[in-house]
């Protein structure tokens, strides 16, 4: 018997001009969802055993930033990296999202790239010192050199105490690892005064 597909399509009204994410819905409950339901800007399409939802994009956000919380927190970090990236790559990501990144990235020993994001956190949000830290952290996985020089960059601007005193400590750790040593030390005197 020919399936008719007018009847494997659930439509509910949706708001103009509001464009929609694909997103599977197993991905949204480990495939307990039989229906997604986001106020009036929800599609759902049935296709055998696969359901697929439509959703807005702030609200696929919001449930993808929880589905990449709930993975990391799980340390699952090669399916949260896949949230977070989606999140980063959208165009509406914030600061937190790119640290999350940057976290996931990390745990992964993927420093590099998990410096670049956690660089982008503070193009977005200069205020965040503490991030500070944790760039130079990654780029002790790749290049100490570099982590030396950003360390002293960042003990110029930044502010809060307790990010100073880690970024010194790691300076010091640094400064063991480098053949830059006598240079930075010398540096680090001038930036204390």
């Amino acid at each position: 018997m020919p399936v008719d597909n007018r009847h494997l399509v659930t439509t509910m009204k949706v708001a103009a001009k509001v464009r929609f994410v694909l997103v599977l819905a197993t991905a949204l409950s480990n495939q307990t969802v039989s229906r997604a339901v986001f106020a009036n800007e929800t599609r759902v399409i049935q296709e055998g055993a696969t359901k697929l939802a439509y959703l807005s994009p702030s609200l696929s956000l919001q449930v993808i930033r929880q589905t990449a919380a709930g993975l990391y927190a799980a340390a699952q970090f090669d399916l949260a990296l896949e949230r977070y990236k989606t999140i980063c790559e959208s165009g509406a990501a914030t600061a937190e999202d790119f640290y999350w990144l940057g976290e996931t990235y990390f745990h992964m020993h993927k420093y590099s790239e998990s410096a670049i994001s956690f660089e982008k956190v503070i193009t977005l949000n200069p205020q965040a010192d503490k991030v500070r830290v944790r760039i130079v952290q990654a780029y002790i996985g790749t290049n100490p050199a570099i982590a030396t020089q950003k360390c002293l960059n960042y003990l110029s601007v930044a502010t809060d105490t307790d990010v100073r005193k880690q970024l010194q400590a790691l300076l010091q750790y640094c400064n063991g690892r480098t053949s830059r040593g006598a240079q930075s030390r010398s540096q680090i005197r001038n930036v204390e005064r």
